[in-house]
């Protein structure tokens, strides 16, 4: 009895590891072959779209005055998200999807792929990879300075935001900056390192930007209720700031976005970044 548990198991365990592994080769031949097409419209005088190894960015068309920064989640790269927000981009925003490095994660049984940070589980109480997500974290920040030395374009006028552990990355990232972002938006996503703001280690008084936060309700991956706990942590500590701190659910959805989730992050960033 305890051979055929451990061998079910066992089977179970490679059956995950398989799937992940074409998950990551899909994310890595799909990024590539995106790259080559935009390459190819570049050198043909199209300069919309511009691609390097560290993000994908869609340009503006008009004189830039905001930016949105989205991230991806794990095992993806910043291609699909930047053809997602193609479809209702703005002509006086930029908009960045960077690329994660590729690095073992813990909890695909140390697989190579692009990560922002190793990922040990997936709950709120689980063990995480703290230097890795303040490192992320000081890149983000990097880029942001980027925006506003190089281009112009005031910190309040940013709006990072991200997918899975893109949104960890990117809430992470804006309660502890310094200066004050032009908003959050994190999508099927959670709070990491929760605890040191649960206990005020970290302060949640400090950014007052409008937080969103979408889930769907038949997520697998990251639990509907870790949403929610992350939500109540951001209104608790955030309720005398007069800031938004939003969530909602998408019905029957899983750990993607749908086209009613999509449609919000359209009009939220339109509300947050209007031309000017």
């Amino acid at each position: 009895m305890v051979f055929d548990f451990c061998r079910k198991n066992l089977a179970r365990s490679i059956v995950i590891v398989v799937i992940v592994a074409l998950l990551a080769i899909y994310a890595y031949f799909k990024g590539y072959r995106t790259i080559n097409q935009f390459e190819s419209k570049s050198s043909q005088g199209k300069k919309e779209m511009s691609v390097t190894k560290e993000f994908f960015l869609l340009a503006p068309t008009a004189k830039a005055t905001a930016t949105v920064i989205f991230l991806h989640g794990l095992g993806d790269t910043g291609s699909g998200w930047s053809l997602a927000f193609n479809e209702f981009k703005q002509k006086h925003i930029r908009y960045i999807f960077p690329n994660a490095p590729s690095i073992p994660v813990t909890l695909n049984h140390g697989m190579v792929m692009p990560a922002w940070y190793d990922l040990v589980a997936i709950n709120p109480r689980g063990p995480e990879d703290e230097i890795g997500i303040k490192r992320s974290a000081d890149k983000l920040r990097e880029l942001i300075r980027k925006e506003t030395t190089d281009h112009q374009i005031p910190s309040n006028r940013i709006v990072i935001g991200g997918f899975s552990m893109g949104g960890a990355l990117a809430l992470y990232t804006a309660l502890t900056h310094p200066e004050q972002l032009g908003g959050v938006i994190a999508l099927s996503s959670y709070l990491p390192l929760n605890e040191q703001f649960k206990t005020g280690k970290v302060s949640l008084q400090n950014q007052k930007c409008n937080i969103f936060q979408g889930h769907g309700d038949m997520d697998p991956m990251v639990a509907p209720d870790f949403g929610k706990a992350t939500h109540q942590i951001l209104k608790a500590g955030r309720s005398s700031l007069g800031a938004s701190t939003e969530l909602k659910m998408y019905p029957n959805c899983g750990h993607s976005s749908c086209d009613d989730e999509l449609d919000d992050v359209k009009n939220i960033i339109n509300k947050w970044l209007p031309e000017i």
